[in-house]
C-alpha cells in the first residue's frame, strides 16, 4: 500500500497545512500526520489539532529525527511504501526543501518525497507569521487557521 506521511511541527495547523492534506488524500491510499518537535521553535500555546484533521486520520506524534520514523514504519510494515509529504508555496520553499531532502537522504537512502503545490490563495499563510498575527490580534489569526 502507498502512505503518504505529511509530517511538520504544524504550529498552528492552518489553512495552507489542510490544503496539501486534502490534495494528498487524493493520490495516497492513506495519510498518516506525522507532528514533531522541532527544537528551533518555540510552541507556546500550542493547540490540538482541529477536530476536522483529526477525525478518522492517523496521527503519530514522534521526537528525533523524521527519517527515523520513516525506517521504522517501514521495518515495521515491509509490504507498504511510504512517502514523504512536502508542501510547496513558492520557489524559495523549493530551495530550502531540497536542501532538507539532501540531508534526509543521506540518513535515509530509500526515502520516497512527493510535493504538493499548495493553491495560490494561500501562498502567503506560514505558521511563523500566523504566530506573530496572534500576538496583536486573535481575530484576524483565526481567519487563517482550521477549526
Amino acid at each position: 500500500m502507498n502512505i503518504g506521511i505529511y509530517a511538520g511541527s504544524f504550529c498552528p495547523f492552518h489553512r495552507g497545512h489542510f490544503d496539501i492534506l486534502v490534495q494528498s488524500e487524493k493520490v495516497f491510499r492513506k495519510v498518516i500526520i506525522g507532528i514533531g518537535n522541532n527544537p528551533e521553535k518555540h510552541y507556546e500555546g500550542r493547540e490540538e489539532l482541529p477536530r476536522i484533521i483529526s477525525d478518522g486520520r492517523e496521527i503519530i506524534r514522534y521526537e528525533g529525527l523524521l527519517t527515523d520514523l520513516i525506517k521504522n514504519l517501514q521495518v515495521k510494515n515491509p509490504t507498504n511504501t511510504y512517502h514523504l509529504i512536502r508542501g510547496l508555496r513558492n520557489g524559495h520553499d523549493l530551495e530550502y526543501e531540497q536542501n532538507q531532502i539532501s540531508f534526509m537522504r543521506s540518513m535515509y537512502i530509500n526515502l520516497n518525497v512527493v510535493f504538493f503545490i499548495c493553491n495560490p490563495i494561500y501562498q502567503h499563510i506560514s505558521s511563523t507569521a500566523l504566530r506573530a498575527i496572534r500576538k496583536f490580534s486573535q481575530e484576524e489569526y483565526e481567519k487563517y487557521i482550521v477549526k
